[in-house]
């Protein structure tokens, strides 16, 4: 009696459970799927006071959430004034409110300060876009974007950090007009262009 078929079918079944498996996070942590839009621009399903899912851009450089404009007036949110945002080279002021809750997969933030604002440029890439995930939601948990499996990867449990290697860069404080909303500037890092300059660079992040 031959054993052969035998082995050749539990080859095929393992390699089967291989190719079908699901991406995941380092240390089995939630993830969420990841939708690339324009090679770059990072997109995830996120739950705005238990309505959703809404597509949002992932942006680690902006320091508040945003909700366009027309998702804003759907889900009636009550604006509690201006504040001041800083990006990379504009700045401008925009209504905020505060959201009873945002969800992403497992994760969530009550009370969430958010601004709001027109999106019609990110829209242009991608219609179904409808807010910006920023640092305030971020801040709470570790975070890893793996790009080849596109996942999203959140964790408040200090697992991530274990699974990390290599050096760490700590973040500077944002710094802004003093009548503004704390958060609204964005965070940066200390670089050296070269051997010879002695004050660090800030560099958005």
């Amino acid at each position: 009696m031959s054993f052969r078929p035998f082995f050749a079918c539990v080859s095929f079944a393992t390699l089967s459970l291989t190719v079908l498996a699901e991406p995941h996070c380092p240390g089995k942590v939630a993830s969420l799927p990841v939708r690339i839009v324009q090679g770059s621009q990072s997109i995830v399903p996120l739950w705005v006071n238990q309505n959703g899912p809404y597509d949002f851009l992932v942006d680690t450089g902006a320091q508040i959430a945003t909700v366009d404009s027309s998702l804003a007036s759907v889900l009636q949110l009550n604006v509690q004034g201006t504040t001041g945002i800083g990006g990379a080279a504009t700045h401008g002021r925009y209504d905020f409110a505060y959201l009873g809750q945002l969800r992403a997969g497992e994760k969530f933030v009550p009370d969430l300060l958010v601004v709001i604002e027109n999106l019609s440029q990110l829209k242009a890439a991608d219609p179904r876009i409808r807010g910006i995930l920023g640092d305030n939601f971020l801040e709470h948990f570790d975070l890893l974007i793996d790009n080849h499996e596109h996942i999203l990867c959140l964790d408040d449990s200090n697992t991530l950090a274990l699974f990390a290697k290599g050096e760490r860069v700590p973040l500077m404080e944002p710094y802004g007009p003093a009548n503004d909303l704390p958060f609204t500037g964005p965070m940066s890092v200390a670089a050296s262009m070269s051997s010879f300059q002695k004050a660090p660079l800030l560099l958005r992040t």
